[in-house]
């Protein structure tokens, strides 16, 4: 059970005496049963939220229910080969203000082939049909095979498809429903290598990626909920791991990012934007972790993200404007002692150590220095 009170600001650079509170529980089990080579997972889980927001525009109440279930089973065919398949429903409802619900359903049955070490080659080849009962019948499918060409050596690539079903208050809510919306679409694509030197303490990885979304909904002043942009995105990222010894571990990532936001206005024209909103170029990162005794830990964190692009819509001129966020670096540090055969942890979390100012959303403050810190006890 969660239940949470805070205060919003009115929009960029407003302050406001806005307040909401948001109340949720989520209660749910999780069965198995393991038979030699034949397994069945089961699951159940219920979420049931209610939200309040008070403001210039009075008080607006929202509620919903989510209920996901889940069962799949797996069977080992060979030493090679594993077969996985399952079955999701999900149901959504929420009220239409006339003591009335409106729901929305999602049954899914999937399939996954798993092949294993076949001289060297691994696969996962899945297969998934979502029955939607306002969009009929979807499917998606991911394909990730990988050859190790030694022990030291893997090339691995993936390729698949996504599918993104409206929410039911972009569809029928109160503020700017759209019934005629479209499910996103996506497709996926990686490709990478992975090496291990130094007697395997050393691992060196590189990927490419390549992702296209259609049919992205937004939200417009004019016309509520549309199906109005489309994204294509692409990027490299390469990452080390580094165990130096048993007291010192290492690790760094660099992240490559670009790509095409491409918005349709209600005209059919199109608008294309070089850099993808809020997401930086380049980021850089990097970790050092220390092991002085067996139940000490010791870790800091830093990371860099190049300047970002973002869009403000101006209250004065009632336009969409084009900004710049400037880059920024973030030093984390965390603690931790365990003793009493491990039954107790001291732990200790101090985030943006050097209380770097930087923005994250324009017009929107972001957290300075934080710490926290706690204990953890098992029995």
């Amino acid at each position: 059970y969660s239940d949470y009170i805070g205060d919003y600001d009115a929009d960029a650079f407003t302050d406001a005496d806005n307040r909401f509170e948001l109340r949720m529980i989520n209660p749910g089990v999780q069965v198995r049963f393991d038979q030699d080579q034949f397994q069945i997972n089961g699951g159940y889980n219920l979420i049931r939220t209610e939200r309040l927001f008070d403001s210039e525009f009075g008080i607006n109440e929202f509620e919903g229910t989510l209920h996901n279930a889940d069962i799949y089973a797996t069977y080992q065919l060979s030493e090679v080969l594993q077969l996985l398949g399952g079955l999701n429903f999900q149901n959504t409802e929420m009220p239409d203000g006339e003591n009335e619900n409106i729901n929305a359903e999602v049954l899914s049955p999937y399939t996954t082939l798993y092949i294993s070490d076949v001289n060297g080659f691994n696969a996962e080849l899945g297969y998934r049909i979502n029955n939607h009962t306002e969009y009929g019948n979807n499917s998606t499918f991911n394909f990730a095979p990988s050859y190790n060409f030694t022990e030291n050596v893997k090339l691995y690539t993936s390729v698949g498809t996504g599918f993104k079903t409206p929410t039911l208050s972009e569809l029928f809510g109160p503020f700017g429903a759209n019934p005629e919306l479209e499910p996103q679409e996506s497709r996926y694509f990686n490709a990478g290598v992975e090496s291990y030197m130094l007697d395997q303490t050393l691992k060196l990885g590189v990927q490419y990626f390549n992702r296209q979304v259609d049919n992205i909904i937004v939200f417009t002043s004019a016309g509520g909920f549309e199906n109005q942009d489309r994204q294509n995105d692409y990027g490299v990222e390469l990452t080390a791991d580094w165990i130096v010894n048993q007291f010192v571990s290492l690790s760094g990532h660099y992240n490559f990012l670009d790509g095409e936001l491409t918005s349709v206005d209600a005209t059919g024209s199109e608008t294309t934007s070089d850099n993808l909103i809020r997401r930086p170029t380049h980021s850089v990162g990097s970790s050092v972790t220390l092991r002085p005794t067996a139940g000490t830990l010791f870790r800091i964190d830093a990371e860099y993200n190049s300047e970002r692009s973002d869009v403000f819509f101006n209250p004065v001129t009632f336009e969409q404007e084009d900004v710049t966020l400037d880059p920024y670096t973030l030093v984390n540090l965390y603690g931790e002692y365990t003793f009493a055969n491990r039954q107790f942890t001291f732990f200790g979390d101090v985030r943006n150590l050097f209380n770097a100012e930087f923005t994250e959303i324009y017009g929107f403050n972001t957290t300075g220095f934080a710490a926290t810190g706690g204990i953890r006890f098992n029995f």
